[in-house]
């Protein structure tokens, strides 16, 4: 995330974010102006808990207020294909 101007926005839908302990400024790990970003994290993902405090210190970092969350059905499932 160090392109600032080049990216408009970013989406992980696998994964996240880990706290550096090495930037104890979270500021310092956003670039200016900071991308929108939009997260997809699973609930039971063994990882969860440093994903969201990874998010939250990007959050922080770049001024943001409380996240919002949506939950969706567990038995929602689309599938596309290109051809």
């Amino acid at each position: 995330m160090r392109s600032p101007g080049t990216f408009a926005a970013v989406a992980p839908v696998s994964g996240g974010s880990f706290p550096d302990p090495a930037v104890p400024d979270p500021a310092a790990a956003v670039p200016s102006p900071p991308p929108s970003v939009i997260t997809f994290l699973g609930g039971t993902d063994s990882s969860y808990q440093d994903f969201t405090d990874g998010v939250d210190l990007w959050r922080r970092g770049a001024g943001c207020g409380e996240p919002s969350q949506t939950s969706v059905d567990r038995d929602l499932f689309e599938q596309h294909s290109l051809p």
